[in-house]
């Protein structure tokens, strides 16, 4: 689990199929950041970033797929 600097709260799921999963406090506002055809099986990660981003990452076909991710998006 991380938050950006917006305070947007980002979890990272999975083992069976991951995902990431975008949560707006204020608003109880969510948001699924993988597509549904794009998730693998595997473990999503994410942290902050200096920058006051969050960076994710999760499994993909080729290796690891990086996400940055900021005010939900």
């Amino acid at each position: 689990m991380a938050a950006d600097d917006t305070g947007w709260m980002y979890f990272g799921l999975g083992n069976a199929a991951c995902q990431i999963f975008a949560f707006n406090p204020q608003t109880a506002e969510t948001k699924s950041i993988m597509p549904q055809n794009e998730r693998k099986l595997g473990m999503a990660l994410v942290y902050r970033d200096l920058n006051g981003k969050v960076s994710g990452q999760v499994p993909g076909d080729k290796g690891p797929v990086y996400y940055e991710l900021h005010k939900g998006e």
